[in-house]
């Protein structure tokens, strides 16, 4: 593990919080719940609040690419089941 730098401890603590609020989507994880990162940094005093968010959603995003490619990884696209039409809906569709 690396040594973090006094000035990423802040953002480091955040992060492990938040790393699991995603938004999700129907192919898994599209973004970052910005809200649950806002209550993160009231709750441990964050005082530099952009800063610390940007930082945070940085590594997010290297987080949620790393996410993409496994999945996009394990199943090809042909073979991933499509959404299926639930037939009990088909009279609200005449």
């Amino acid at each position: 593990m690396p040594v973090l730098l006094p000035g990423n401890r802040q953002v480091f603590d955040v992060y492990m919080k938040v790393q699991s609020q995603h938004i999700m989507g129907y192919g898994g994880p599209v973004d970052l719940n910005f809200q649950s990162v806002d209550f993160i940094m009231d709750l441990l005093g964050v005082i530099n609040r952009k800063e610390v968010f940007e930082k945070v959603y940085k590594l997010y995003g290297v987080s949620l690419k790393r996410i993409k490619e496994q999945t996009e990884s394990k199943i090809p696209i042909h073979q991933q089941r499509q959404p299926q039409f639930d037939p009990r809906l088909r009279k609200y569709f005449k």
